[in-house]
């Protein structure tokens, strides 16, 4: 199972396309991802709010993802592209 996988690892990078439909809520445990990349989930409705915990994520990739909205508190911290690319500011 997804979730059972996730989270009894140590990664630093998670891509999936066109396969999610949602994201387990404690994704912001995975203290050491810098790069989730999300393209092409048109299921895909939110990020979870505890992704904004994850103070090293770099880069966010929810491209053809239309109706994914970054959580605030990651919109603050991370640059828009304008095409569902989100970036580090540092």
């Amino acid at each position: 199972e997804f979730r059972r996988v996730l989270f009894r690892s140590n990664l630093k990078s998670i891509m999936m396309q066109n396969c999610v439909k949602t994201l387990p809520d404690n994704l912001g445990d995975l203290q050491n991802l810098h790069f989730l990349s999300l393209p092409n989930n048109k299921e895909l409705r939110t990020l979870p709010e505890s992704i904004s915990k994850i103070t090293g994520l770099m880069f966010v990739n929810v491209m053809d993802c239309p109706n994914v909205k970054l959580p605030e508190k990651l919109s603050a911290v991370l640059e828009d592209d304008g095409n569902g690319f989100y970036y580090s500011k540092q």
